[in-house]
């Protein structure tokens, strides 16, 4: 469980009155994290929305929902040894350099969520190597988007817990 007696964000009143929620932590968080999360959230919006018929059947993916996703990937990864569910999704948000239709399938319909039998013949061969290359492509995409949502985790955590503010490297003590 927590250690509410000890963790400052819990007990120490000059934490939360000069660290938590303050301008200036929250300014180094958000100028990182306003470079790619709106963006990324829109065009994860628009990419799993492209079949909706009507503006009640969008998705409306938010920032705070590519947390969750991000999470959702981590837990996927150390669980079950695969990435594709929502590690897929963080793929699918991120613009493309290949040529194409700009979602970064060079032009090909891109299948989303698909069962991994759909390619599949009776003998169990896969038959579509297409789609093993645009697994690939989709998977270095998501990772690079892990990573950014890794740094903003980390710069969170130094602004908010760490030595990105004074008080704060008063308070820690070495190990």
């Amino acid at each position: 469980g927590l250690d509410k007696e000890l963790a400052m964000k819990y007990a120490c009143p000059r934490w939360l009155e000069s660290v938590d929620g303050q301008p200036a932590v929250e300014k180094q968080n958000k100028e990182f994290e306003g470079k790619f999360l709106p963006a990324l959230a829109e065009r994860l919006s628009a990419v799993l929305s492209a079949d909706a018929k009507t503006s009640a059947d969008r998705f409306n993916i938010t920032v705070k929902d590519i947390g969750v996703i991000q999470n959702m990937c981590g837990f996927e990864i150390s669980m079950h040894n695969t990435e594709k569910t929502w590690c897929r999704l963080l793929g699918l948000g991120l613009p493309s350099s290949s040529k194409g239709d700009g979602h970064g399938n060079g032009g090909k319909e891109r299948k989303h969520f698909r069962d991994d039998k759909d390619d599949e013949d009776e003998d169990g061969e896969d038959d579509d190597d297409d789609d093993d290359d645009e697994d690939e492509g989709n998977a270095d995409a998501a990772k690079e988007v892990f990573l950014k949502l890794e740094i903003a985790d980390d710069l969170d955590d130094f602004y908010t817990y760490g030595p990105g503010v004074p008080f704060n490297r008063q308070l820690g003590c070495k190990l």
